[in-house]
């Protein structure tokens, strides 16, 4: 994998789906919170992100949010039938 940012805050997850980051996919922690695994982000992102001043389709940021949760609830289904 090439250069990659890791979140676990989903709305940010999102705010970059949306913005069409490329998503890998999520990553298990030792915790009970998983990554969200992303390419590198435009520091342009994030910076618009912290300053509340970034704009996204509201459309395209429900979807993301929505697929980043549907991935959440698989991998937490996997995670408990792997410990069946």
């Amino acid at each position: 994998m090439p250069d990659t940012f890791r979140t676990t805050d989903i709305y940010l997850a999102g705010l970059l789906f949306a913005k069409g980051v490329r998503y890998y996919g999520l990553e298990a922690t030792q915790d009970w919170r998983d990554n969200f695994v992303f390419d590198q982000p435009d520091p342009s992102l994030l910076e618009g992100w912290q300053s509340g001043k970034l704009e996204v389709g509201s459309l395209a940021y429900a979807n993301a949010l929505r697929k980043l949760k549907q991935d959440v609830k698989q991998h937490q289904r996997e995670r408990e039938t792997g410990r069946r």
